[in-house]
């Protein structure tokens, strides 16, 4: 058996990787990409953490804001009550008593007639009955 031998010019000798062996490209690859995974997670749990106080706080506004428009229709309610006992005859009587005002009934030139005519939407036969309506107002 002969043997042929070659003579080949290499300076550097060639060294072969093994599968355990990783390059530092890799291995720097493989750590920008966690750490990027890392930071995006962080980033998804600050913005929600963030989100939701946000959202607490426009909870408690609302809530506030509610309970200001509660207490406003109450006082409102409350002024209407008053005002409506302020006018009504029991109370216009006990004040002329009180206060001895020397009222007298009105004269016929006060007296006006406000006439209300009706142009709704209702059938025919219902309008005929209610075209018309005659109110009489009194001043006093």
């Amino acid at each position: 058996m002969k043997l042929q031998t070659r003579h080949t010019t290499s300076h550097s000798p060639v060294r072969r990787r093994n599968k355990d062996q990783k390059s530092w490209a890799l291995k720097l690859y493989i750590l920008v990409y966690l750490l990027v995974v890392v930071l995006t997670v962080f980033a998804v749990a600050n913005y929600r953490i963030d989100l939701n106080s946000k959202i607490s706080e426009l909870q408690r506004l609302s809530n506030r804001a509610k309970q200001e428009i509660y207490e406003l229709e109450r006082d409102i309610q409350a002024l209407k009550n008053s005002r409506e006992n302020l006018s009504s005859w029991a109370n216009v009587r006990y004040c002329i008593n009180k206060y001895n005002l020397p009222f007298r009934a009105s004269e016929p030139g006060q007296i006006r007639m406000l006439t209300i005519k009706s142009h709704r939407n209702i059938p025919m036969a219902v309008s005929r009955q209610y075209e018309e309506k005659t109110l009489t107002w009194q001043q006093r």
